[in-house]
This record gives structure tokens, sequence and C-alpha cells, in this order.
């Protein structure tokens, strides 16, 4: 009898320890719930939008697959969604559409066309930091792409990016300058990237620290040279780091 019911338990320990191994195993292999990121939801929330003819979605979706802002960068994507913003008259829209074709980005290369848009969206007259279009075009004339080249021109163009607060406008714009030794200016438009500490104010404020490092427009001053470079360095500044190694 004794050897009957320690039998009963054993059998009974077996099955409690296979069931237990079944929910372990079961438990294991349940999926992993999906992590939907910050981005992920912005994406989802902006392409419901721009699909119900939103023209501010479209075009920050636009703008977003064409500068990878948050997302891969897709050209298919960006010409769609700047494309339908366009059409509605979005200038931002038709700048990026520029880009697109000024760049070649998934599409073939095509300066005349860019310049049209640049300069269709800049007819539209709302200047601000975010309207690259009169930047594109001081780069065409500077460079002579689709036109014939003429430093003059981009220094029309860039004067109108820096009123609007392209700070890369404002940086080539001031290469110009220095470039022609009217350091003033240059130094006038430099110090513009002073309060910035992102990855576009760094070519400026490296710019400030050579000036002062050479003695260029100002007086030589390592000292003033090594306080421009780490606010280039804390702008993510490569170049800068290696400036401040060897100052």
């Amino acid at each position: 009898m004794k050897k009957y019911k320690k039998s009963i338990l054993l059998v009974m320990g077996l099955m409690i320890f296979a069931s237990c191994g079944k929910k372990e195993r079961s438990f294991k292999s349940a999926p992993k719930p999906k992590i939907v990121s910050a981005i992920d939801e912005k994406v989802k929330k902006l392409t419901e939008a721009a699909q119900k003819g939103d023209v501010a979605a479209q075009t920050e979706l636009g703008e977003m697959y064409l500068f990878g802002k948050g997302v891969p960068k897709d050209p298919k994507k960006a010409l769609m969604w700047s494309t339908k913003a366009m059409k509605k008259g979005n200038e931002i829209a038709t700048t990026n559409v520029g880009i697109i074709y000024f760049e070649g980005f998934g599409v073939k290369t095509n300066y005349k066309k860019a310049s049209e848009l640049f300069n269709k969206a800049m007819d539209k007259g709302n200047m601000n930091a975010e309207m690259k279009a009169p930047r594109y075009l001081g780069i065409m004339a500077q460079k002579g792409l689709g036109t014939k080249k003429n430093v003059e021109d981009a220094i029309f163009y860039y004067e109108i990016g820096d009123s609007a607060g392209d700070i890369v406008a404002q940086y080539n714009l001031a290469k110009i300058y220095e470039s022609q030794n009217n350091y003033e200016r240059a130094i006038e438009l430099y110090k513009k990237a002073e309060e910035r500490k992102d990855a576009d104010a760094a070519p400026m404020l490296v710019a400030l620290g050579d000036l002062y490092k050479e003695g260029k427009g100002v007086a030589k001053d390592t000292k003033e040279a090594k306080k421009w470079y780490e606010k280039a360095a804390e702008a993510g500044s490569k170049e800068a780091k290696l400036k401040l190694e060897k100052l």
C-alpha cells in the first residue's frame, strides 16, 4: 500500500513538473509586444493627416523623407508628399521639390527645373529660417550650376537668406566676404551662430576661431580663437577638436 502511494505521488510530481515546463516554454515563446517609438507614432499620425489632404502634414512628411529626419531617407516618399503639398501652394514643399531635382535625389539632376521651383517658392514672399530657396539659388549662381557663375548674384541671394535667418546662407555669404577681405562683414555674419550649438553653426564658429588665430581682420588672439573653437567643438565639430589639440 505504501509503495502504491509512493508511486501515485511520483506520477503526480512528474505531471506537475511537465505542466510547469510547458507553461515556461509557452511563456518564453510568446511574442513580445511591439514597442512603438515616439517617431513611429509621429509618422503614423502625420501620414493619416497627409492622406486626408493636410498640407502641413504632407510638407513635414516630405521633409522628413528628404533629409532623413528621424526616418530613413526615401526619395519616392519625399517627392510624393512634397509634390502634393507644392500643388496646394506650400512654398517650403516647393523648395523641397526643387532640392530633390537640384540634388538628383531619386530623379535625374535638373538645375533648370530646380531654379524654376526655387524662384516660384521665393515669389510667395514668406521668408523665414526654414526657407532654403535663396540659399540654393545663391549656390547655383556661385558655382555656375545651370547658369553662369556670378558672385554678385550669389551675394544677392545669400543676403536674402541672411535676412530670413538661414544659417547656411549666412555662412556662404560670410565666406565670400572673407575671400574679398571684408573681414568686418564676415565676422558680423559668423557671430550670428554664437548662441547656437547645432551642426549648422559649427563651421561658422570654426571660421571665427581661424580669424582670431591668424589675426585676419582682428588682432591675433589665441585665447579668443580657443573660445570659438570650444564653442564649435560643443556643436560637434571634429575639426574644432583637432584645432584645439594643436593650439
